[in-house]
């Protein structure tokens, strides 16, 4: 019952980053245009890809601080450092390379006829970059049994993306959804940063 009650929370975390990253588009097709939102889907389609990066690269190292935080709270602190420096690094690369391809990624993608959809994958390119950064923080939460804060963390995101879609969208159309997107995954990486630095404040 005790394993089944963690994986429980992190399931119901999970889904809820899965919700709040689609409930812009849902939004998006409620009270944006067509046009615009064929813009947003473009863009989305790119960035829901690379999201899935980070888990990939920092699943490879989440043994590494498990283990650590059973035997050796040092080792622990570097590992998790470690793991945030590269997610910081990746994160910022790969924001910059979607602000200098954007262009030709959509083109690829969709035709000239989509060029409005540049702008806006060169602003949901940070999305991918505070992604990096809540990964890095959520891993050795989850070594040190934090799956509650977890699951705020994702409850925060869901009512960030809900918030800033009806509050942008309706004025600014598809890069109104980009800056919601960001903003829900920032909300996401700065409360994953804060509850790790108040679980291990070293």
């Amino acid at each position: 019952m005790p394993l089944l009650r963690e994986v429980f929370v992190v399931g119901v975390g999970i889904a809820l980053n899965t919700v709040y990253f689609r409930v812009t588009v849902i939004i998006m097709s409620l009270v944006a245009t067509a046009v615009q939102t064929g813009y947003f889907a473009v863009s989305f389609r790119v960035v829901e890809v690379l999201i899935g990066v980070p888990g990939l690269v920092m699943a490879a190292a989440f043994p590494i601080p498990t283990r650590a935080q059973r035997d050796d709270q040092e080792r622990f602190a570097h590992a998790t450092r470690r793991m945030f420096e590269l997610a910081v690094l990746i994160g910022v690369w790969l924001a910059v390379c979607l602000e200098l391809g954007a262009g030709f990624v959509i083109e690829v993608l969709a035709g000239k006829s989509a060029h409005p959809a540049v702008a806006v994958l060169r602003i949901q390119g940070l999305a991918v970059m505070f992604t990096f950064v809540a990964v890095a923080c959520a891993y050795p939460m989850l070594s040190l049994g934090r799956q509650r804060d977890l699951l705020v963390a994702n409850a925060l995101g869901l009512v960030a993306a809900l918030a800033l879609s009806l509050l942008l969208i309706p004025s600014m159309g598809a890069e109104g959804g980009a800056v919601t997107t960001v903003g829900a995954e920032a909300t996401l990486a700065l409360v994953c940063v804060v509850a790790l630095i108040r679980a291990r404040p070293g």
